[in-house]
């Protein structure tokens, strides 16, 4: 599971194209939603602790990935790591909510709260814009 999504964000940027702003957050809510009975396992009171630490490990070391190659004005390590928790708490509850609403709406919604200071953290932001 983690090396499947791991995959999936890696290839986002693959060849050099384009990558939307919610569409390494839409990728993790569209895999979690593809693997409901498995998150939901993980994200229960026996798995969650070892499941939600290796979620937040994969989502900050993939974001902390793609920020060095960016390139940021504030430490790479700490932007990744704020909002690599963020994600991983917001996907929990939606989670053990039952998936209340869907992947797209979910990446609109971190979009809408997490733009602003990610692009703000970046080295160059009238390049990701």
């Amino acid at each position: 599971m983690g090396e499947d999504l791991r995959r999936e964000l890696d290839g986002l940027a693959a060849g050099g194209r384009h990558v939307q702003p919610d569409s390494p957050v839409r990728v993790v809510f569209e895999h979690a939603h593809r693997h409901r009975a498995l998150y939901r396992a993980m994200c229960g009171r026996r798995g969650e602790t070892v499941a939600t630490r290796y979620l937040h490990r994969t989502l900050v070391e993939s974001l902390h990935a793609h920020l060095d190659e960016v390139g940021t004005r504030c430490p790479a390590a700490i932007v990744a790591e704020y909002h690599g928790s963020a994600l991983a708490g917001v996907l929990v509850r939606w989670i053990r909510e039952d998936f209340p609403v869907d992947p797209a709406t979910m990446a609109r919604i971190c979009r809408d709260l997490t733009a602003a200071g990610v692009t703000a953290s970046l080295s160059d932001p009238s390049r990701h814009g």
